[in-house]
C-alpha cells in the first residue's frame, strides 16, 4: 500500500490559484520544513499584501459558501 500523501494546508491550496505554482510551492515547502504557517511566509515575502491575503482568505472564499450580504 503506498503511503498516504503528506496533509496540504488550505490555505496553500488557494495560494497556488493565486500565486502560481511556483511561488505557492516554494512557501509551502518552507512551511513545512521550518513549521511556520503559510500565511505568515507569504506576508514575510511580501508576495500579497495583508488585507488583500485576508479578503482572499476568509472562509466564504476558501468553501465557496456564500458570505453575509455586502451593504
Amino acid at each position: 500500500m503506498a503511503p498516504a500523501p503528506a496533509p496540504q494546508p488550505a490555505p496553500v491550496r488557494r495560494e497556488r490559484d493565486l500565486l502560481g505554482y511556483t511561488a505557492a510551492t516554494a512557501i509551502a515547502r518552507e512551511a513545512l520544513a521550518t513549521g511556520r504557517g503559510v500565511v505568515a511566509l507569504t506576508l514575510e515575502k511580501g508576495v500579497l499584501p495583508a488585507d488583500r491575503l485576508a479578503e482572499l482568505l476568509t472562509p466564504e472564499r476558501l468553501t465557496g459558501a456564500p458570505g453575509p450580504a455586502r451593504a
